[in-house]
């Protein structure tokens, strides 16, 4: 017997202009906004962390993806680095 699949949550670390950075739960209508970048990427692990499997993607302040974190469902994070930009792929 094989194990249901987990759907997994991703949290969204985003720029949100003058207040500061916004964490986004995909799929959520609302966002928690941050004055501080470290704050909010420290938010998006915490939720993470609770709603495993999940990902963790910070953006940069052009949209790009900075850096990724994924939490397995029964093991620890790991860093799943950049995403590489597919819009140039030939």
């Amino acid at each position: 017997m094989t194990a249901p699949v987990l759907a997994e949550a991703v949290f969204v670390v985003a720029p949100a202009g003058r207040p500061g950075w916004r964490v986004t739960h995909v799929g959520a209508k609302e966002s928690v906004l941050f004055r501080a970048r470290p704050d909010a990427v420290q938010f998006a692990h915490l939720l993470a962390q609770c709603e495993r499997p999940s990902y963790v993607r910070v953006l940069a302040s052009e949209a790009s993806i900075e850096g990724e974190w994924m939490y397995e469902a029964r093991a620890g994070m790991r860093f799943a680095g950049p995403i590489p930009d597919q819009s140039c792929a030939a």
